[in-house]
C-alpha cells in the first residue's frame, strides 16, 4: 500500500480530541434550550465520524492491508471508544460505565506505549501514555468542573501529538522526509 491510513486515523483521532478538548476548556459553544441540543448533536456527530469512523476505517485497512496487528488492533479499540463516548454524551446516557471501558484502555496504551518505544516511535509512546493519563481523568471526574478542564487540556495535548504523527508518517511516505514519531 503506498499510503498508510495511520495519517488518518490519527488526522481524525485529533480532530476529535481537539473538538472535545476546547470544548471541556472553554466551554464554547454555549447554548441553552433547543441549541443546547443542536450544539450537543453537532459534538456528537463530529466525534463520532472522526473519531469513531476514521479509527474503524483505519483499524480495517490496516487488517485486511498490513502485517502491523498493534496498530490495527489500537485503532480499532480507540474507534469503539470514541463512538460510545460521544453517543453515551449525545444520548444523555450514564457515564459511569465507561469507566471500565477506560480501565480497558489505560491498559491497552501502558502496553502498546511501552512496545511503540522499543519500536522507536517515542512521540506515539508520548501520545499513547498521554490518553493514559487523559482516561485516568475522566474516570476521576465524572462531570466536576477543573478535573473536566484538566481532561480537556489533556485531549488538547493529544490532539498536538496525533496531528504531528499524522504529518510525519505523510511527509516519511510521501516524500521521505524522515521525522521521528
Amino acid at each position: 500500500m503506498p499510503v498508510t491510513p495511520v495519517a488518518y486515523g490519527l488526522f481524525g483521532y485529533g480532530t476529535a480530541a481537539l473538538t472535545y478538548g476546547l470544548h471541556l476548556v472553554t466551554g464554547f459553544p454555549r447554548a441553552s434550550g433547543e441549541d443546547a441540543k443542536r450544539v450537543k448533536a453537532a459534538l456528537a456527530a463530529n466525534g463520532f465520524c472522526f473519531g469513531g469512523i476514521a479509527q474503524l476505517l483505519t483499524s480495517i485497512l490496516l487488517f485486511v492491508f498490513s502485517t502491523d496487528i498493534l496498530a490495527a488492533t489500537t485503532f480499532g479499540i480507540f474507534g469503539v471508544l470514541w463512538t460510545a463516548i460521544w453517543l453515551i454524551d449525545y444520548f444523555d446516557m450514564d457515564p459511569r460505565p465507561l469507566v471500565f471501558l477506560d480501565i480497558a484502555i489505560i491498559f491497552w496504551t501502558i502496553i502498546s506505549g511501552g512496545w511503540s518505544l522499543a519500536l522507536g516511535h517515542p512521540v506515539l509512546a508520548a501520545l499513547l501514555w498521554s490518553i493514559t493519563v487523559l482516561c485516568i481523568l475522566l474516570c476521576l471526574v465524572h462531570g466536576k468542573g477543573q478535573a473536566l478542564k484538566a481532561a480537556g487540556i489533556m485531549a488538547l495535548e493529544n490532539t498536538i501529538l496525533a496531528y504531528y504523527i499524522s504529518a510525519a508518517v505523510v511527509f516519511n511516505v510521501a516524500l521521505h522526509f524522515p521525522l521521528p514519531f
